[in-house]
């Protein structure tokens, strides 16, 4: 039972929960449920790769933005369901999937951008390996490109109310420091919320 159900069965209707969201407990992965990832070759969710090293959720660029997060939706929500009925999947075996609290309506709580820029620090826990700095400039136009795309699949997940209101954009995969796209990258990100 969860502090919802406990409020319900105490007489509180639900009007007078604060933050009140319908849900359920069960064995689930928090990155599916709330995550996305948007990278130069797809749609991912998954925070394990570097522990389990091997396929992660993922779905490859589809013709268009609805397509790909049609696709994804429909990945993840058949991953979610595998997980949470003991099917095998790719994510079976996944140290990540906890027994925990998730809502009824799905919507994302961190969107991470990987816009894949060279990388100094080689953190531990990250699987991969990241080419030295481009020398030419159609690199440059080539990730303004991929920055203005994410602005507008943030716009994409806003107007099908797949964001939630504490949403977090992150950056991953890369140094954004030394990004020569730092710049135009900041701009659209900042003209996303």
């Amino acid at each position: 039972m969860d502090v919802f159900d406990y409020l319900l069965l105490q007489g509180i209707e639900k009007k007078h929960i604060l933050n009140y969201e319908s849900g359920e407990t069960y064995t689930g992965c928090p990155a599916l449920e709330f995550d996305i990832n948007y990278n130069a070759r797809g749609l991912s969710a998954c925070c394990a790769p570097a522990v389990r090293m091997d396929k992660e959720p993922f779905v490859i660029w589809q013709d268009g933005y609805e397509d790909t997060l049609d696709l994804w939706i429909k990945t993840r929500d058949e991953l979610i369901s595998s997980i949470r009925n003991n099917r095998s999947c790719i994510c079976t075996g996944c140290p990540v999937a906890i027994k925990s609290w998730y809502p009824d309506v799905k919507k994302f709580q961190h969107v991470y951008y990987g816009h894949y820029t060279p990388c100094q620090m080689r953190c531990f826990y990250c699987p991969n390996i990241y080419d030295p700095l481009p020398k030419s400039e159609s690199h440059l136009a080539m990730e303004s490109l991929k920055v203005r795309n994410f602005s507008a699949f943030i716009k994409l997940l806003e107007n099908r109310d797949l964001i939630a209101r504490n949403v977090k954009v992150m950056l991953s995969s890369g140094e954004i420091t030394i990004s020569r796209a730092r710049k135009i990258l900041l701009t659209q990100l900042r003209s996303t919320r």
